[in-house]
């Protein structure tokens, strides 16, 4: 806080500074920047801007098609059990020939 505090008593000017975004997380947590204020804050970027960039966890639409298709398989499990068991049935049964 106080690096923030030599940048005030300097009189420097808000949009010649970096914002701090711990300070910015720490008074949106304690309530004491608006929402508004808040989303204004956090826009702040070095970084030059660039064409394409996509935000954090955005997926194609093919891929989010894909994903949705796969969660709606459905499962039967006493399906899987029967043929499990007709599995372990076909291994034992060659077993006594040939003795």
């Amino acid at each position: 806080m106080r690096h923030i505090a030599d940048h005030v008593q300097n009189f420097e000017r808000p949009e010649a500074t970096r914002p701090d975004f711990f300070v910015i997380e720490y008074m949106k947590k304690k309530r004491l920047l608006s929402t508004e204020d808040y989303k204004w804050a956090i826009q702040a970027s070095e970084r030059p801007s660039c064409d394409g960039l996509v935000d954090l966890g955005y997926k194609l639409p093919e891929v989010k098609r894909k994903e949705d298709r796969r969660s709606g398989q459905r499962y039967d499990l006493e399906k899987e059990d029967r043929q499990r068991r007709r599995e372990r049935g076909s291994r034992g049964k060659g077993k006594g020939k040939g003795k």
